[in-house]
């Protein structure tokens, strides 16, 4: 059993799984205070000084700055779409490490700094769970802003108990200056169910911008393997080894993972760069076999075919709902690892152009402001 394995079955129970992660963090939080109290005060300061050159700001919360190549695209690729629809907007990027190192003190300052033209974003993830740390920090920022335009980027909702579905709807019901945007119709229809009057639009995720922005003339190859290791991973490593196994009797077989290997991760430049590597690394195959959520925008941000295996929820599966429309030929989902053998194989010989299409930039975000403008305040 690895350190997986037992994240996985400590969070079948919410109250132990709360209480080991509070001593994870605890442990975690005392070794890098010095570096936090540094970055967490610069960060103070620049609320403060916020609206020296601007008129209005907007403040993004929840950034990325964790080692997850996924969560750190959606945050590039939102700074690019904030500074490409607001060009005379400064941006203030607020971190839950920052937020949770004086929680009250980051409250008070930003209560003296936003003014009610301000636009507050929150990142898009899967971090509507009743356990993730983002969610205590919206709850507080949303009771005290009520008179803000509040946007939360593409979410997967996941409540998976009573308690957690009770607090979801203090936190999110009928709040008439909220934006949420979610990404999968399983957690729509979720928000549907628990939070009112609130305005909810089924969105894609926003590195689907990616796709169809690069085309690559690469000599294809083999099938890359990107799969998880940790807790939402359906299939063990030994079936997916052996699934690998099965495969490399008929083609090349590579692995990679979107843990990202940068030395900091708030250095948005090295990020895009990193991202660019990437896609052309996933451009090299014919094929992308994935349990990731990301993993799949990546293949076809690259113009891969990607081949898509179930987690532990709905996440990836419904996810991969977006592209069926537009890239069928593209994509495929296999109900089990037998069949995930039998489509690759079939996915190898497909007559594809290897590239893909600007779908989700023209139809969804370049519409994006004028929704965020219909928002009551």
């Amino acid at each position: 059993m690895n350190f997986f394995d037992i994240k996985r079955l400590l969070a079948r129970n919410q109250h132990v799984f709360r209480f080991t992660k509070q001593c994870f963090n605890l442990a975690k939080q005392t070794v890098t205070y010095p570096d936090r109290k540094k970055k967490a005060y610069r960060k103070l300061q620049e609320i403060e000084q916020a609206h020296a050159s601007e008129a209005k700001v907007i403040w993004y919360c929840c950034v990325a700055i964790h080692p997850n190549l996924g969560d750190l695209a959606q945050t590039v690729c939102t700074l690019d779409w904030l500074r490409k629809n607001y060009p005379d907007t400064s941006i203030v990027e607020i971190s839950s490490r920052d937020y949770y190192f004086n929680k009250r003190k980051m409250i008070s300052i930003m209560k003296n700094a936003v003014t009610q033209n301000d636009l507050i974003v929150f990142q898009s993830g899967y971090t509507m769970t009743g356990v993730h740390e983002n969610e205590s920090m919206r709850q507080t920022i949303l009771d005290a802003f009520p008179n803000n335009r509040i946007i939360l980027l593409p979410q997967t909702i996941f409540y998976q108990t009573e308690e957690q579905k009770n607090w979801a709807v203090n936190t999110y019901k009928n709040r008439e200056n909220l934006l949420l945007l979610v990404r999968d119709r399983v957690s729509f229809n979720t928000a549907k169910e628990l939070f009112g009057t609130t305005q909810m639009v089924l969105y894609p995720d926003i590195v689907t911008t990616l796709i169809g922005m690069n085309k690559f003339q690469i000599q294809r190859e083999g099938i890359l393997f990107c799969v998880r290791d940790d807790w939402e991973r359906l299939y063990s490593e030994k079936e997916m080894s052996n699934l690998m196994f099965q495969l490399k009797k008929h083609t090349i077989i590579h692995k990679t993972d979107t843990t990202v290997h940068i030395s900091n991760t708030e250095d948005r430049e090295a990020v895009r760069l990193f991202i660019k590597k990437t896609l052309e690394e996933y451009a090299h195959y014919k094929l992308v076999v994935t349990d990731r959520y990301h993993g799949t925008i990546f293949a076809l941000a690259a113009g891969t075919p990607v081949l898509i295996l179930k987690t532990t929820d709905h996440k990836v599966i419904t996810g991969a709902e977006w592209f069926e429309p537009c890239m069928s030929d593209y994509i495929s989902v296999a109900e089990n690892l037998e069949m995930a053998e039998t489509l690759a194989l079939e996915m190898m010989t497909r007559p594809v152009e290897y590239k893909g299409v600007s779908f989700f930039q023209e139809k969804y975000y370049d519409r994006l402001k004028a929704l965020i403008e219909e928002v009551k305040v």
